[in-house]
């Protein structure tokens, strides 16, 4: 089971099948071994003391099986970045990062992440970054996370600021961009608002998505300028990267549905990244359990004879057949099988 598991973390449930027991048992055994598996914890014997945290914050939206989806929130702790690789070639990593993660906005969600940090380092003098959007369950960070500044990371910035200036020609609107860096640097609502009037003036046509990007960049005007004479604020803040590799390549980046069941399960395992196997409610349970899966192995590794021919290994993909409807042609082709 935990070898299954393994797999569906990167994997579909017969992708896992084929690759652990060579499709020897079904999709649904592996949903089972999954929802017998629990997120772990690793253990911490000795709290850490570092000057500053970073917490980048997003969440992905899964489809679930009624037509609904769900939101998924999720945090990556770490304690700075470090460069790796050789000049502009290299890349920025998180320094000891860990995840948390949960299915569905819980009111205990920041508690949760609190307890996290608390188990791992001393709190007293450390300073949290909150990196992110405006969205209101992060923003419920700030009233748990001790001494906490709130950072909008630079991607929801740099995507406001493309829809402001979007119907703009080439060096059109030179000076309404100094005016908005000064505007993020100083925090400068005056300014920020007069770069909103001068672009209404030049693009009325556009009113909705320059009235939609500046007031974004209004309401996060203080979280824009810590960056700017904070550095240590510029030390984080990759937010979307984190949500993509971790939930969307295996929960929504293809056309599939869950259920809550299944995501409660899954969903701390891929942030966490370790797990382990729950035991059953009564030891005397557990021999039974494992007598069933390894009867259910034994019984799909067995060849299923086909209605039509009696073996599966020539059997042709006949839509008449197949299909599942009752008509004439299979009716003929039932009679002629049974002669």
């Amino acid at each position: 089971m935990l070898r299954l598991t393994e797999e569906a973390k990167k994997f579909s449930y017969s992708d896992s099948s084929r690759i652990v027991t060579n499709g020897n048992v079904s999709r649904q055994t592996v949903m089972n071994a999954v929802r017998r598996c629990r997120a772990k914890d690793d253990v911490v014997a000795v709290k850490r003391k570092v000057p500053v945290l970073h917490i980048d914050a997003d969440e992905d939206h899964v489809s679930l099986q009624n037509g609904r989806n769900v939101m998924i929130p999720f945090a990556t702790v770490y304690e700075g970045l470090e460069h790796i690789g050789i000049g502009g070639k290299g890349r920025n990593r998180g320094i000891r990062p860990f995840q948390h993660g949960t299915c569905g906005i819980q009111e205990t969600f920041w508690e949760e992440v609190y307890q996290k940090l608390d188990n791992r380092y001393d709190l007293d003098e450390v300073r949290i970054y909150l990196h992110g959007d405006e969205a209101a369950w992060i923003k419920q960070g700030l009233n748990v996370l001790p001494n906490c500044t709130f950072v909008l990371d630079s991607y929801h910035k740099n995507k406001a600021k493309k829809m402001a200036f979007g119907g703009c020609m080439a060096g059109e609107a030179t000076t309404e961009k100094r005016l908005l860096e000064e505007a993020f640097r100083l925090g400068d609502r005056m300014k920020l608002e007069a770069v909103w009037r001068s672009l209404l003036k030049k693009h009325p046509e556009r009113r909705k998505s320059i009235n939609q990007a500046m007031g974004y960049l209004r309401e996060n005007l203080d979280a824009i300028a810590v960056r700017y004479h904070d550095a240590e604020a510029r030390n984080g803040g990759a937010t979307e990267p984190h949500i993509s590799h971790t939930f969307s390549s295996r929960l929504s980046s293809r056309p599939m549905g869950w259920s809550r069941e299944t995501l409660e399960h899954l969903v701390p395992i891929l942030a966490q990244g370790t797990f382990e196997l729950i035991a059953c409610n009564s030891p005397r349970k557990e021999p039974k359990c494992i007598e069933k899966a390894t009867k259910r192995i034994t019984r799909h590794a067995r060849k299923k004879i086909g209605p039509f021919l009696p073996n599966p290994d020539i059997m042709l993909h006949f839509v008449a057949v197949s299909n599942g409807k009752v008509t004439q042609l299979y009716r003929t082709l039932r009679d002629i099988q049974t002669r």
